[in-house]
């Protein structure tokens, strides 16, 4: 599969917070359509490693790859969660994801495998509308004979510049889904972050016990010291806001490996800590990430014993 090079802090925690395959599940079934979700046997969902993205795509997407079957068939299909880079609808989106499943259905054919169905389900976290259009919509001086000839295909669209606050906040569904979306809506507001990080963790108690729970913390919360650049009056004000326990994880994440690292000088910020989470994760040896990353390898163990004990 064609592999993708992470270029930004919202890519990295794209990748890490849905490598947890019980945080994709709640994920889809928040918010997918239930018609759609009813149809697959969403227990067997399963994350594969690659990716669909080319060269000219890397730019607009980064995609996270699953295999599920169909309910009551031994089909299996593709489902591809695209998180869009930009902050802003782009006006080319069809046509770049008629490209990412042209790539998919190529990928299957090139092993010699049936083509499997794709279904295509984009995050969008920009503060702009996402305006959804069909490919024949920029042809709209065609007659109808014409544009029978124009491909036509469906996407789930998952817009969360849709939803407020308080729509999030009241929904009944996991407490790690409800606060990745709000760490993603909220995710390039500043001022929001600073000052209402509690809302951003609202029920975050619910999990903060539990391994997986505990580790969508860690990187969220180094994704987010990532976005406002974690100054010492922002940090005060953010862990002051913060849960009593979770405060606490929080002061010793920062002064035991991001202040470290940072005073260090060995990554820009702390914009490589979500990476090296997230390498991991995926069963990267410390020392292959400390040579991938060009840091030192005692702050790559000082991560793994942070997140493993």
């Amino acid at each position: 599969m064609m592999s993708q090079k992470i270029k930004n802090p919202h890519d990295k925690y794209f990748r890490a917070v849905f490598s947890h395959q019980s945080i994709a599940k709640g994920f889809l079934k928040a918010f997918v359509p239930n018609e759609t979700i009813d149809q697959l046997d969403i227990d067997s969902l399963d994350q594969v490693t690659g990716s669909f993205i080319d060269e000219q795509l890397q730019e607009h997407f980064t995609d996270i790859l699953f295999q599920c079957r169909l309910k009551d068939t031994k089909e299996e299909i593709w489902i591809s969660i695209l998180l869009e880079h930009k902050s802003y609808n782009d006006s080319d989106s069809e046509f770049q994801l008629l490209g990412y499943l042209h790539n998919g259905w190529q990928e299957d054919h090139k092993k010699g495998k049936k083509r499997r169905f794709i279904l295509p389900i984009i995050l969008y976290h920009g503060s702009e509308k996402w305006k959804k259009k069909r490919i024949s919509d920029h042809f709209d001086y065609l007659s109808e004979h014409f544009t029978q000839f124009i491909p036509k295909f469906e996407y789930v669209l998952i817009d969360l510049s849709q939803f407020s606050e308080s729509e999030l906040l009241k929904m009944q569904i996991d407490a790690i889904v409800l606060n990745m979306a709000m760490v993603l809506k909220f995710g390039r507001d500043e001022h929001y972050i600073v000052n209402h990080i509690d809302r951003i963790f609202y029920r975050a108690q619910e999990y903060f016990d539990i391994k997986t729970g505990e580790n969508f913390w860690n990187v969220s919360f180094v994704y987010i010291l990532n976005i406002v650049n974690v100054s010492d009056k922002k940090l005060a004000k953010i862990l002051k806001k913060l849960p009593k326990p979770i405060k606490s994880k929080a002061m010793t994440l920062y002064d035991s490996i991001l202040k470290k690292g940072k005073i260090e000088g060995k990554i820009e910020g702390i914009q490589n800590a979500v990476e090296i989470f997230q390498l991991l994760q995926d069963g990267h040896s410390p020392e292959s990430i400390a040579k991938k990353l060009d840091v030192k390898l005692e702050f790559v163990l000082k991560i793994k014993q942070f997140i493993t004990k």
